[in-house]
């Protein structure tokens, strides 16, 4: 995949995912109902039925987008994990 490319892959999957996120937050409200998620080729009406599949769709492209940026700088993912336990045990 071409550096053109890649940008463009990278802001077309950064618009939906934010059309999704919003989509998400919007129908945590309990007066929205519905709401229109518009990708520029199709209009997608989603309901409060439809968050799992939401939830999913956005993890999904945000993993999309971080193999998009690793390719584009070349460098691979970085992974962050926690200097310690959780529990303050000091062991794994």
């Amino acid at each position: 995949m071409d550096a053109t490319r890649v940008a463009t892959e990278i802001t077309n999957t950064e618009a939906l995912l934010d059309a999704i996120s919003a989509a998400i937050l919007l129908l945590a409200d309990p007066t929205v109902l519905s709401y229109s998620i518009n990708s520029g080729q199709t209009v997608t009406r989603v309901t409060r039925n439809t968050l799992p599949q939401l939830i999913a769709s956005q993890g999904s492209l945000e993993n999309r987008l971080c193999t998009l940026r690793a390719r584009q700088t070349g460098s691979g993912s970085v992974l962050v994990v926690p200097s310690s336990p959780r529990d303050g045990s000091g062991r794994w």
